[in-house]
């Protein structure tokens, strides 16, 4: 135990204004030696005479000690260890709170089991106390259970199980009596494999190759019974000669080498043609089957196309063209021309009336408009005709002109050729009508013009 610090300067030889003599300050050095001697000098064990505990240390006192805990001065300022000077061993009796990251090189023993989040690890077992448990890695998820079982369970209790039988997989469902049933994603059934071991398809479900399989387990039931190749076995029959058949036949296959009759008559048309009779009904037109009139010898098309081309004339259209007599006319018919490309006309003729106008003293007659035209005149006019039939064939139209209340004059396009070569004064009274004819059959080279009255109205 320590001797604790006595002052060995009784005298008060050491003090302001007096003389200090070495002896006095040797004498001094040596009781504080003394004091603090490794083997007989302070413990700070709190004891009388030994010194308080020493409670801080560091540079700036940053590590505190107490009875019962060792702490920093300030959180998260001191390091225990340094990534290349590390402490041997860790021992704890209690629980680790640790906010950073632990990063262990070595292995993690919890004998007890682990706790993250809502996750327990403990032995044999991962349990998530609530919601739902997604495992995504970037690879592949591979599960390798030696005892070559999976089992499936919902709240403890087995339903699905997996089990590799000599690298052979068998699925089976657990709960007795239950089925095993395959769905597409809107929760359509397409199979079931039944408690009785039947795999039971849904209807229309089952292909081949792609292939959709349309006979029906009745059909499919034909078969039944045969123990070797279908063909060999129908082969092997021998054909009844000019067989009879009475009463109705329930799904027969009859399949004849050679000529077929029915009441004595011999059938000469092939299958493929016999087949365009199936699906036809009698006055309609059914997509690559037979015709078949109507009672009444009609038939019924919803579609008509000639050459690739529809038809979209509608039948009381159609019926224009039936016609008496080509080339003549008739009411609500199309008009024709018979055998020579004469059209007679058995009623009358009715033709537009184009009503001609002028702008900045110009007028334009489009023979293409019709064949009588009428112009009340506005200003001075000068006239100009267009569009006539090529030459070889005839363009002629009537004008009616209709003079204005104050006296305007026409000016006719230089190809008109008049009687005399003198064209008529059209007449000046207000309201005054003249009328003129024109033909041209060289295209419009020439046009002859003919005054039909005058001073009318």
């Amino acid at each position: 135990m320590g001797t604790g610090y006595v002052r060995n300067d009784t005298a008060n030889n050491i003090a302001n204004g007096n003389v200090i003599n070495a002896d006095d300050l040797d004498g001094e050095f040596n009781a504080i030696e003394a004091t603090f001697n490794s083997s007989s000098g302070h413990t700070h064990d709190g004891t009388t005479s030994e010194g308080a505990p020493v409670e801080v240390l560091g540079p700036s006192q940053d590590i505190v000690a107490t009875a019962s805990l060792l702490k920093p001065k300030t959180t998260n300022t001191v390091d225990l260890g340094t990534d290349a000077l590390r402490y041997k061993d860790l021992f704890m009796e209690g629980n680790a709170d640790i906010d950073g990251t632990v990063n262990a090189e070595g292995v993690v023993t919890a004998n007890a089991g682990v706790v993250i989040d809502n996750i327990t690890i403990d032995g044999t077992e991962i349990d998530l106390s609530s919601g739902d448990l997604t495992v995504d890695v970037a690879g592949d998820i591979i599960l390798d259970a030696d005892g070559g079982d999976f089992k499936f369970q919902d709240g403890g209790t087995e339903i699905l199980r997996i089990t590799n039988s000599s690298s052979d997989v068998i699925i089976k469902p657990i709960v007795d009596a239950k089925d095993i049933i395959f769905q597409q994603r809107d929760g359509t059934e397409v199979a079931r494999v039944e408690d009785n071991g039947t795999f039971n398809v849904a209807t229309d479900k089952l292909a081949i190759n792609s292939t959709a399989i349309t006979a029906s387990a009745a059909e499919l039931n034909y078969v039944s019974g045969v123990t070797s190749a279908i063909q060999t076995q129908l082969d092997s029959k021998v054909g009844t000669a000019s067989p009879t058949f009475t009463g109705t036949l329930t799904a027969p296959t009859i399949n004849a080498s050679t000529g077929l009759q029915i009441g004595g008559n011999a059938i000469t048309s092939n299958s493929g043609e016999l087949n365009l009779l199936d699906g036809s009904a009698a006055g309609t037109i059914a997509n690559s089957k037979a015709v078949i009139y109507g009672s009444s010898g009609e038939v019924n098309a919803t579609t008509l196309q000639i050459a690739g081309t529809s038809i979209t004339a509608t039948a009381a259209e159609l019926n224009y063209n039936d016609i008496t007599t080509l080339g003549l006319t008739e009411a609500s018919k199309v008009v024709t021309a018979d055998a020579n490309g004469v059209v007679s006309f058995d009623n009358g003729t009715t033709e537009e009336s184009t009503v001609v106008s002028s702008t900045s003293n110009a007028a334009t007659i489009n023979l293409r408009d019709g064949n009588v035209f009428t112009h009340t005149l506005s200003e001075n006019v000068t006239y100009t005709f267009s569009n006539p039939a090529a030459s070889g064939r005839a363009s002629a139209f009537i004008l009616k002109v209709v003079q204005d209340s104050s006296a305007r004059t026409i000016t006719w396009p230089g190809t008109v050729d008049w009687a005399a070569a003198t064209a008529p004064t059209i007449t000046a009274t207000n309201a005054g009508v003249d009328v003129f004819a024109f033909i041209t059959v060289d295209g419009g080279t020439n046009y002859y013009g003919f005054t039909l009255g005058q001073a009318m109205g």
